[in-house]
């Protein structure tokens, strides 16, 4: 009976103590013509990386400041931003040609990264999902396959009207 009567003391203290609100701040995040939105990454700083869809199209955003920029790879079908690092290097991947290569976006260049199979061929599916402040991109794939990048390229961002 003491142990019953302990129990329902301490439930009703939890229920008498006085709730602490939290302030939050509930911000929409939608690119101009989306039609769904996927953010996955945030900094520090609250830059904001993700992916969405306009038009059957997805594309990267990176949102800064309130303002929303494009991240499409030149040529790609599709491209998906997920970690931006304290320093603005955004991390993903993006399919071509029926194949998902991995890129590192530093300073306005693209970097592809993609991962080989022990044994030829190149692994159909190679994705970055994590970036260090340090700037290294931990990545299970890397355990099991060799690592190889191609040659930076000019990124094709575009600035969203706001």
């Amino acid at each position: 009976m003491k142990r019953i009567t302990k129990i329902t003391l301490f439930a009703l203290g939890l229920v008498a103590m006085p709730t602490i609100a939290l302030p939050f701040t509930f911000t929409t995040i939608d690119p101009p013509g989306s039609t769904f939105t996927f953010p996955f990454g945030i900094n520090p700083q609250g830059d904001i990386v993700g992916h969405y869809v306009a038009s059957g199209d997805t594309h990267g955003f990176l949102l800064h400041d309130g303002a929303f920029t494009t991240i499409d790879f030149l040529g790609a079908t599709s491209t998906f931003a997920r970690r931006i690092n304290p320093q603005g290097d955004i991390v993903g991947f993006y399919a071509a040609g029926g194949i998902t290569h991995g890129f590192l976006l530093h300073e306005g260049f693209f970097t592809t990264i993609d991962f080989r199979a022990l044994r030829p061929p190149l692994l159909s599916v190679s994705i970055l999902r994590a970036i260090s402040s340090a700037g290294t991109l931990p990545s299970v794939a890397a355990t099991m396959a060799s690592c190889f990048t191609k040659a930076p390229s000019p990124a094709s961002i575009s600035q969203a009207p706001q």
